[in-house]
């Protein structure tokens, strides 16, 4: 996954595996409390002191865990961010000059405004995101110890209901690409704009059409933008309505079929429900990495590769030359 890459190269492998860690350990301490939380509850029995303690001594670790790797996690984007824009600046003082007039500067200038904060709102979310997964997949690893055949029932769901997001995703990230090029006509009219704003004023026939053209490419671009927003907004929800039905089939269909024990089905409905938030945050997330996406081959397109070097900038002539002529 080139985010990934592009945020390992741009904050540093350690920084970015030691929040990850931080995180998926404060993950694995709420799932081990919600484990505790549901043994407590289907003993018939007074909880014992012992539960009591392993409970107390998991929530101090989630905290701690969980603080330390938020702060590691601002750090780290606030790195990340830095980095991309300096890096971006690079490659384009070291592209040759008749590329960037060749691009123009209202296309870079989308790439370092647009593109730039695009990556840096992602790489910032996507270690909270991995995180979240992570949680998840320690939820599913408990469902599993709990009972197989509900696990391979969750499975069941979640494949489905991954295809379906997947589909959808694909169909928001083609209209957010096509999005992004109105955005480019945009931001070259707005440079029109700011720097012809003397022979507009002084031409109302041309002034009328340049704000025809403004207009259309302002309403493209937002057009494009809300739908591909929306259509997101629908594939999350589609992704709840298959983890409620999920709980729904635990606590209906799976007994009816399968011997299923009070502590387990009590259990699923518990972690289901616990695991709905990480898994909500990932659903949340992936429009910002899909636009992210958009915004990498943006930058990619302009011959402007963050995961490249960039050439030495103001590099030394040969000193074998000759001779110089007009």
């Amino acid at each position: 996954m080139k985010l990934l890459a592009i945020l390992r190269r741009s904050a540093g492998s350690s920084a970015l595996l030691g929040a990850t860690g931080l995180g998926a350990l404060a993950g694995l301490a709420n799932t081990g409390a919600v484990a505790v939380i549901n043994h407590a509850l289907s003993r018939d029995a007074t909880p014992g002191w012992r539960l009591g303690v392993a409970y107390a001594a998991l929530c101090l670790l989630l905290t701690a865990a969980r603080v330390v790797s938020a702060s590691m996690l601002l750090a780290l984007g606030a790195r990340a961010a830095n980095a991309l824009q300096l890096g971006l600046a690079r490659r384009i003082l070291a592209a040759p000059l008749v590329r960037l007039e060749e691009l123009g500067t209202h296309r870079l200038m989308a790439a370092l405004v647009e593109d730039i904060g695009t990556l840096s709102q992602a790489v910032t979310t996507l270690p909270n995101t991995l995180i979240n997964l992570i949680v998840v997949a320690g939820c599913l690893a408990y469902l599993g110890a709990l009972s197989l055949p509900a696990l391979l029932l969750v499975l069941a769901v979640m494949a489905v209901g991954g295809a379906g997001y997947r589909l959808s995703v694909r169909a928001g990230a083609r209209r957010q690409q096509l999005a992004r090029r109105f955005e480019d006509e945009l931001f070259a009219h707005l440079r029109g704009l700011t720097q012809g704003a003397k022979e507009l004023k002084a031409r109302r026939p041309r002034r009328e059409e340049f704000l025809a053209l403004l207009a259309a490419a302002a309403t493209s671009f937002r057009r494009l933008r809300v739908v591909a927003q929306r259509i997101f907004v629908a594939a999350g929800s589609w992704g709840s309505l298959l983890f409620l039905s999920v709980i729904g089939g635990i606590l209906f269909l799976v007994p009816a079929a399968h011997a299923l024990p009070r502590e387990a089905r009590n259990g699923y409905v518990l972690v289901l429900l616990f695991a709905s938030a990480p898994l909500q945050v990932v659903f949340d997330t992936f429009p910002l990495l899909s636009q992210a996406a958009v915004a990498v081959r943006q930058i990619e397109q302009l011959g402007l590769s963050l995961l490249d070097e960039p050439e030495p900038v103001g590099t030394v002539p040969p000193a074998a030359w000759r001779r110089l002529e007009l």
